[in-house]
C-alpha cells in the first residue's frame, strides 16, 4: 500500500512568483498522491477479498468443492466451445491487487520525483538568495529536506521496481 510521506515544507523562497508556481506544482502532486493512495486502499481490499475467498473454499467439504469444480468446468467447457476456443480460461481477474499495487508505485515515483525537484528548486533559490545578501536564513533547513526527498527517491524507486517484480512472477506463475 502507498505510504502518505511525501507532504512538503513550505519553506518561502522570497520570490513570490516562484512560490506560487511551486505551490502549484505540490497541489498538482498532491492529487496524484491522493489517486495513488486510493489506488492502494484499492488494492489491500481486493487482496482482503480473495484471502477470504480462498479461506471460505478451503473451510468448505471435500464433496463440495467438487461440485463447484465440475460446475465450473462444464461451465468453462461451455464457454469454450461458443466462443470457438480450446484455451483453458484463467480464473485471475485482472487487474490484480499485485497490478494496482504496481501501478500505485508507479504514480507514487512520479510523486516524489516532483517533491524532490520542488525542494532543489528551493534550495537554489534560497543558496542565490543567500549569496546575493537578499536572505539571512540559514540554507541547512533546505538541505536537510532535499536530501530526505533524495533518500525518499530511491526508496520509492526499489519499491516500484519490487513491485513490479512481484507482478511478474505472479503472471509466470499464473501461466505455469
Amino acid at each position: 500500500m502507498q505510504e502518505n510521506y511525501n507532504a512538503t515544507i513550505h519553506f518561502p523562497t522570497g520570490n513570490d512568483q516562484l512560490d506560487l508556481e511551486l505551490l502549484n506544482i505540490e497541489l498538482q502532486t498532491s492529487y496524484v498522491d491522493l489517486i495513488a493512495t486510493l489506488l492502494g486502499i484499492i488494492s489491500a481490499v481486493k487482496a482482503k477479498q480473495i484471502i477470504i475467498q480462498r479461506m471460505i473454499q478451503q473451510q468448505q467439504s471435500p464433496s463440495q468443492q467438487e461440485q463447484q469444480n465440475q460446475q465450473g468446468q462444464q461451465q468453462d467447457q461451455q464457454q469454450n466451445q461458443q466462443n470457438g476456443q480450446n484455451q483453458q480460461k484463467s480464473d485471475v481477474q485482472h487487474p490484480t491487487p499485485s497490478e494496482i499495487a504496481a501501478f500505485a508505485s508507479c504514480l507514487g515515483v512520479y510523486v516524489i520525483l516532483s517533491y524532490t525537484r520542488v525542494s532543489f528548486i528551493r534550495l537554489n533559490e534560497l543558496y542565490s538568495n543567500i549569496q546575493s545578501g537578499k536572505s539571512n536564513f540559514s540554507i541547512t533547513p533546505n538541505i536537510n529536506i532535499t536530501t530526505g526527498f533524495v533518500y525518499s527517491c530511491i526508496g520509492t524507486l526499489l519499491r516500484t521496481v519490487g513491485a513490479i517484480q512481484r507482478v511478474e512472477e505472479e503472471a509466470q506463475i499464473t501461466i505455469l
